[in-house]
């Protein structure tokens, strides 16, 4: 690679450049718990996304899929 280019400028936080470069990780059990009490304290998904550095799309994914009877419980995403 050409000096100059993407791969040295700094990283800033939750860009879709950084995003790119790191590659996809899933959302590990701290997010998760994270998340579990951010939807508790009725925080959006805009915001719970933003504190965690992740899309807005992951964090409404996880939340639709692991929630059951509309109660997100990080416990039960974790197993699965």
């Amino acid at each position: 690679m050409r000096e100059g280019g993407p791969a040295d400028l700094p990283l800033k936080p939750n860009t879709r450049a950084n995003i790119y470069r790191m590659g996809y990780t899933h959302i590990d059990e701290s997010e998760r718990r994270s998340i579990e009490r951010a939807v508790e304290a009725k925080k959006s998904i805009q915001k719970i996304a933003k504190m965690l550095g992740r899309s807005v799309s992951s964090v409404s994914e996880e939340v639709s899929v692991n929630s059951v009877k509309g109660v997100y419980k990080a416990d039960a995403a974790q197993k699965i």
